[in-house]
């Protein structure tokens, strides 16, 4: 192969390479975002008030706002889960481009 077609092939590798890493990025993004939302659900609201009741419970809604805010809390774990297998594969195919990427610069005498 020549230098010059070498030299395609790294640079679009590296694109590639780009493109999954942002792939990845992506979904860690969405998985601290979740962590986040879960992270809020689990603070105590009580109010700054010095009230020991929350704003929920004061309103008659704590039983119902408890199931919600435990059936929510399954959503997002099983949803932070979906995306931690998806992060795994999205490692694994980042990890394969910037491989061929780092091959194909090395091949092709480039450096970056």
């Amino acid at each position: 192969m020549k230098p010059a077609e070498l030299r395609m092939l790294a640079e679009i590798a590296g694109l590639i390479a780009d493109r999954d890493l942002a792939a990845l990025a992506a979904l860690k993004a969405e998985s601290a975002a979740l962590a986040e939302r879960a992270e809020a659900l689990t603070r105590p609201t009580a109010p700054a008030d010095g009230n020991t009741l929350d704003p929920a419970t004061r309103a008659g809604a704590g039983e119902r706002w408890e199931r919600w805010r435990e059936e929510e809390l399954r959503r997002i774990q099983a949803e932070r889960a979906r995306i931690a297998i998806a992060e795994e594969a999205a490692r694994a195919v980042a990890r394969r481009s910037f491989g061929r990427q780092v091959a194909l610069s090395e091949l092709s005498g480039k450096t970056d």
